[in-house]
């Protein structure tokens, strides 16, 4: 099968010397890629270690639920410091590399040193991951260099003509396989890159403060078959030699079970899949499975096109008849003497009729930079960022406001953080809500519910139908049992969302600021299950 080795090139970067970051663009670019790759299973993400190609990453890294591996080899044949060399002479240097070379220039390396430094790299680092796809964050100049020394110039050109002198377009994905210790060229510098999916979307690690689901990993299946007991095998039988679960379950870094689906079952309709679990006896009885179950629902509704999900629960079994309840699967007929249970999969967006809660997305950018006003500032902030914002250039803000925006659009998945982006009608962005189920001032698991709401568009009542909107989400993707809203006692305004909402204060206590916060609480209601 061989390794296959897709080389992204960094996004747009600022036009300015040394390290630069990105530019507004290339956060937009970055996320794009980001949401490209998201279906891909993924061993391992590499990344060079100038700025701008750990900035294209970050979002990657996020979508992929990989963290980011930084490897000097990966890093581009020459860069410009600004410092003694003028932008022209640096420009002029890189054309002679390219069209000489074994021209070593004063700014780096020269194309041929380059290009054996990067293919000995990607041969090594493929070496470590057989048989799978890895991704690398890296430069135009090194990976047309290592083409270059793979299939000669002719045929870079016939692959992609003029990606000598013009180079790697941003985001631009390379496509190499390792094959017998080499490398072959499949794709060079294509934007149009589309990754080939399989119909069984691979999960990527979620968490809800409490409980995360993983991949299945090495020494995994040893593991699962060790926590089969005389339970297991009455409901679900001997069960495979080497199990191989859509993912394990995590609680307190151990493992506690595993949770599955598969859409092959006779009784299935299409676009219905089938769940199947089980947590090991120790770990029973503590909301485990059924926090597993909700996380599940979630990566269904993130990440693939199923519309339905199945339990099929033997009538004596009770425990699985409770968690079917829990969360939101009602009995619909007996299968092979079987109950059957179904719930669809939950959807990403929840609207009331005034407003709409939806995933945040890039074209926020402009909305949420305007929103960042004294209010937001005053009540949300954290100490020193105030300071840190104001001693920003105009410029300087926006591609912070970019960076954070790309990272809460990446986060959307994995939790246990989720933001939204609030619509009216004919207005998109009128408020920002989001939900923390690993606050440190809330029990693990739970809700912490913050918001803030555009200026242009206060006091008409959009947070408190959000936060609603909010509980319905945490409901359907979670395992939560309460959501809490902490405000500052002189918040006269955002004191208003918890009682429109009908939470009740539970506490006062008084913070590191000296400012005096008030708790108010809401028991989620769950879904009465269909019949």
């Amino acid at each position: 099968m061989g390794t296959r080795v897709l080389i992204v090139q960094h996004a747009e970067k600022q036009a300015t010397p040394g390290d630069p970051g990105l530019s507004e663009t290339g956060f937009v670019q970055a996320q794009a890629a980001a949401d490209k790759l998201a279906g891909l299973t993924v061993g391992a993400l590499y990344s060079s270690p100038l700025r701008r190609a750990l900035e294209t990453a970050r979002p990657i890294s996020a979508r992929l639920g990989l963290e980011v591996c930084v490897d000097e080899r990966l890093v581009e044949r020459m860069s410009w410091a600004g410092e003694d060399q003028p932008l022209k002479e640096f420009l002029a240097e890189w054309r002679r590399v390219t069209h000489e070379r074994d021209f070593r220039p004063r700014s780096g390396e020269s194309s041929r040193s380059a290009g054996t430094r990067f293919h000995s790299a990607l041969c090594e680092l493929a070496g470590r991951h057989p048989d799978t796809t890895i991704v690398v964050v890296s430069h135009g100049g090194v990976t047309v260099d290592l083409a270059r020394d793979l299939v000669g110039d002719e045929v870079v050109e016939e692959m992609a003509p003029g990606i000598i002198d013009a180079g790697v377009a941003n985001c631009a994905i390379t496509e190499v396989v390792e094959e017998a210790g080499g490398l072959r060229v499949l794709t060079l510098g294509s934007p149009e890159w589309e990754p080939k999916l399989t119909t069984r979307a691979p999960l990527r690690p979620v968490t809800d403060g409490l409980v995360r689901l993983r991949p299945p990993g090495p020494g995994d299946a040893r593991v699962l078959v060790g926590g089969r007991d005389e339970v297991f095998h009455r409901w679900l039988g001997p069960g495979a030699d080497e199990p191989s679960p859509t993912a394990c379950i995590e609680a307190g870094g151990e493992v506690v079970g595993w949770v599955d689906y598969d859409a092959d079952r006779a009784w299935l309709t299409p676009g219905e899949i089938n769940v199947g679990y089980n947590v090991f006896a120790p770990y029973r009885h503590q909301g485990y499975a059924t926090r597993a179950v909700q996380l599940l629902m979630h990566h269904m509704a993130v990440a693939t096109d199923q519309h339905a999900a199945s339990l099929l629960i033997h009538p004596e079994n009770r425990a699985s008849l409770a968690v079917a309840a829990r969360t939101g699967f009602g009995r619909l007929a007996d299968v092979d003497g079987s109950a059957y249970f179904r719930r669809p999969v939950p959807p990403l967006a929840y609207a009331d009729g005034v407003v709409t809660v939806r995933r945040p997305r890039i074209s926020d950018l402009d909305a949420d930079f305007d929103a960042k006003d004294d209010e937001q500032i005053l009540w949300l902030w954290l100490p020193g960022q105030r300071e840190a914002w104001e001693a920003m250039s105009a410029d300087e803000q926006r591609t912070h406001a970019a960076r954070g925006l790309v990272e809460r659009i990446s986060a959307f998945g994995p939790g246990p953080k989720w933001t939204f982006s609030v619509d009216s009608p004919g207005t998109d962005y009128v408020a920002y809500i989001d939900c923390d189920l690993a606050n440190e001032h809330v029990q693990t698991g739970e809700a912490n519910i913050s918001y803030s709401s555009h200026p242009d568009h206060r006091g008409r009542g959009y947070v408190s139908r959000a936060v609603r909107l909010v509980m319905r989400f945490l409901t359907d993707h979670t395992g939560c049992r309460e959501a809490h809203i902490l405000v500052d006692s002189e918040n006269v305004a955002s004191l208003r969302v918890p009682a429109a909402v009908g939470m009740g204060e539970t506490a006062r206590w008084t913070n590191d600021a000296g400012r005096t916060m008030i708790r108010h609480v809401k028991t989620l209601e769950r879904p009465v299950p269909a019949s």
